[in-house]
């Protein structure tokens, strides 16, 4: 049995007997299943450097190593390539190129598959500076930040964090502080305004104790204060009030009317003053709102087409609730403003298919040429509700057994027969057959019996002397057939009264 890839080679196959010597050569290849010899493996580096995750395989045929990552074939880019000994190049690695990768060795005889998983390391680092930050106090003297971020990139897959301060903190002034403004003290009362009636006497102070600076709250409460002082009544002439609000509209909606009044109270005459001039009361047109206008619909437009156009669809139309539209708090329109019905019920065709080939029958004959065939049905699906029919022939013929029939051989008639080895004293004679009638051809079976056909002739003895004979033998030796070999003899007679024959073949192989 062979088992080493030593085993493999060229052998030599040599026969030898007395006849000869025959020597055959061939090549031995031994295939194997690929094995992996130098395994991948498990990589961790820094984002940007280049990886090489090693991965060899031995077999025959040599196999063939391919790439992929999670189950999905590595496509060749500007970043990723197999190098020629089956390596896998990652070039610039990025965070993104953390995964496991898969290395395959395939031949004929089967594939074997390894895994290694690539962590790409991501250093963290910092984003600019962030704008300053509002001053801790809104005037005077204070202190302001600002920060930046470890996400520039974020460290990642045991990356390291930014080293340095994410915050920095510096000193900010503000505006002038405000100052709130604070009354200063009354001043003495002044003299009443009126000789009659009510008069008004009147004191004054400032905000300037300490006045507003720098944006500060101005002084709460009045600068001056009036109060009523009287000597004698004084005539009062009646004054119209302000208007009172208007009545409600007559009406809900639409146009009506509504009226207002007002008093003279404002004051009201006194001391024997005189009373208001002019009408107490007044008089508008008015309209609360516009009255509200229910909805109405609209007629239904036609028909739009059907969603098929068989096996059954729908079909829908529509109203506006626009005649009117609802308006000013009417009610809108009452039903559906769409109807579906249904459409195209009747069935839709089915176009016949041809359902698989069968498998192919007999041969008719079994050489010179014959036919096979093989059949399929329009039943996958067949033609339904005026459907097409399936295009094409169901029936397939091609030629089989084309090989020519095998021919027995068959002889040819006997030759004349050939002149006779002695012309007395007993000789022979030869005749022979071709098997050429016709002759065997692809692997038909020979000729059966003898090819030649020996007889005696002029058997009388000849006067006297010594007699000479010819003949011939046909067989086989060391199983290597000799066709028709020569036979010579002399016949002599003895003193003592009998016959001496010798004889001699030629003619034999190896002899």
């Amino acid at each position: 049995m062979l088992r080493r890839g030593e085993d493999a080679g060229n052998y030599m196959c040599v026969a030898t007997n007395d006849a000869g010597v025959v020597e055959r050569s061939v090549t031995l290849t031994l295939q194997s299943a690929p094995t992996i010899i130098v395994e991948p493996v498990e990589t961790v580096v820094d984002a940007g450097t280049t990886v090489l995750l090693k991965c060899q395989a031995e077999g025959e045929p040599t196999p063939k190593i391919e790439w992929s990552r999670q189950g999905r074939p590595l496509l060749a880019t500007n970043r990723f390539s197999t190098l020629s000994n089956g390596s896998l190049r990652i070039s610039s690695a990025q965070k993104e190129d953390t995964s496991e990768y898969e290395c395959v060795a395939r031949n004929l005889l089967g594939s074997v598959l390894v895994r290694v998983t690539l962590t790409v390391r991501v250093h963290g680092g910092f984003s600019e500076w962030a704008e300053w930050g509002p001053c801790s106090v809104s005037c005077g003297v204070g202190a302001q930040k600002r920060q930046r971020q470890c996400n520039n990139p974020l460290p990642a897959n045991g990356g390291r964090h930014c080293a340095g301060l994410e915050t920095e903190t510096r000193g900010c002034q503000g505006k002038p502080c405000p100052v709130d403004g604070n009354w200063s003290d009354w001043s003495l009362w002044e003299e009443c305004s009126r000789t009659c009636g009510q008069g008004n006497r009147t004191r004054v102070r400032t905000c300037s104790d300490p006045p507003v600076q720098h944006g500060g709250r101005p002084c709460e409460g009045k600068a001056v204060e009036v109060i009523m002082c009287s000597v004698r009544p004084c005539p009062v002439s009646g004054n119209w009030g302000s208007w009172l609000p208007w009545s409600q509209c007559s009406e809900t909606c639409g146009k009506g009317m509504q009226s207002r009044i007002r008093l003279c109270n404002n004051p009201p005459p006194a001391f024997e003053g005189p009373q208001c001039e002019g009408t107490d009361t007044q008089t508008q047109v008015c309209k609360e709102r516009p009255c509200p206008v229910d909805g109405k619909f609209s007629s239904w437009v036609s028909w739009g087409a059907c969603s098929v156009s068989c096996g059954g669809g729908t079909r829908q139309r529509t109203r506006l609730c626009a005649s009117p539209a609802p308006q000013h708090g009417g009610r809108q329109c009452e039903g559906n403003d769409v109807h579906i019905d249904f459409c195209n019920s009747d069935p839709c065709p089915i176009s016949g298919n041809w359902g698989p080939w069968s498998s192919w029958g007999g041969c008719s004959k079994t050489c010179n040429g014959g036919q096979m065939r093989r059949y399929r049905t329009c039943d996958n699906p067949r033609p339904a509700n005026g459907g097409r029919a399936c295009a094409g022939a169901d029936t397939q013929i091609q030629r089989c057994s084309t090989a020519n029939c095998p021919v027995d051989g068959n002889w040819g008639s006997w030759q004349p027969w050939g002149e006779c080895s002695a012309s007395c004293g007993g000789g022979e004679r030869t005749r022979v057959r071709l098997c050429n009638s016709p002759s065997s051809s692809n692997r038909g079976r020979l000729c059966p019996g003898d090819s030649s056909q020996l007889s005696k002739c002029n058997t009388p003895a000849c006067p006297g002397g010594p007699q000479t004979a010819r003949g011939s033998i046909i067989g086989n030796i060391n199983d290597i057939e000799f066709g028709i070999a020569i036979l010579n003899s002399t016949i002599t007679d003895s003193k003592s009264g009998g016959r001496i024959i010798k004889a001699t073949i030629s003619n034999i192989p190896g002899l």
